[in-house]
């Protein structure tokens, strides 16, 4: 049994749900490779080409069960959500839902929880939605582990017009968001994103959100999250 979603369907029934837009976070050194590859890219696909791209500490759980050359989606923005930064990284990438309705788009396949949480999940009807009439009875707007995940993928999904916001923290911490600005606008013009710079938006936070006491209190992520200069 295949759990390949129908995208025209999927898009339906998020849309119904009243999901207009979908979201991926990374770091800023991967976020860079994908703005001057012009599109997204699985970590398989980013290794191997050769590019550059920060430790995530789900690396090894994405090799285990085999999602090493996906790409995934959220259907929320975390970091707003949760009021605490997202652990992927501080740059959201943030597009139309619509994206899912081009050509040639890899497998969609849309997860019931995290791969982090699949220990105890052997059969795949356990790990992903087994089909469309199970999608809209069961997935949930702001559910974390209900990610669309576009499979086994070693290209790069253009960004185009459905490319609608880049988001980016300000950690109150030295020069880090006007070096990240700085880094994107330069990556984003690599990648002939003309209009990169009217995409950037600095996150503005709520009174309750973690995020900067998290910059504040753990330096090395910090340094991980926003520097240049992390691993390949």
């Amino acid at each position: 049994m295949t759990l390949e979603l129908n995208a025209k369907d999927v898009v339906d029934v998020l849309d119904n749900k009243g999901i207009k837009y979908l979201y991926h976070a990374n770091t800023v050194l991967t976020s860079c490779t994908f703005l001057k590859n012009s599109g997204l890219l699985s970590r398989g696909a980013v290794e191997s080409h050769n590019l550059r791209q920060t430790y995530q500490y789900t690396d090894q759980i994405d090799k285990q069960y085999n999602i090493w050359y996906d790409i995934f989606l959220d259907n929320c923005d975390i970091h707003k959500r949760g009021s605490n930064r997202n652990l992927y990284g501080p740059v959201l990438f943030c597009f139309d839902l619509k994206i899912l309705l081009r050509k040639a788009l890899p497998p969609i396949y849309i997860t019931k929880k995290n791969p982090s949480n699949w220990d105890n999940t052997d059969h795949k009807g356990d790990r992903y939605f087994q089909s469309i009439e199970e999608l809209e009875k069961e997935y949930i707007f702001g559910t974390y582990g209900h990610t669309i995940t576009l499979k086994n993928t070693n290209q790069v999904l253009p960004f185009g017009r459905d490319l609608k916001q880049i988001i980016i923290d300000d950690p109150q911490v030295d020069n880090l968001y006007k070096n990240a600005v700085e880094e994107i606008i330069k990556a984003g013009k690599k990648g002939n994103i003309n209009n990169i710079k009217n995409l950037i938006i600095r996150r503005e936070c709520n009174l309750n959100c973690k995020c900067e006491q998290y910059y504040y209190e753990n330096k090395m992520d910090l340094n991980r999250l926003f520097s240049m200069d992390g691993d390949k």
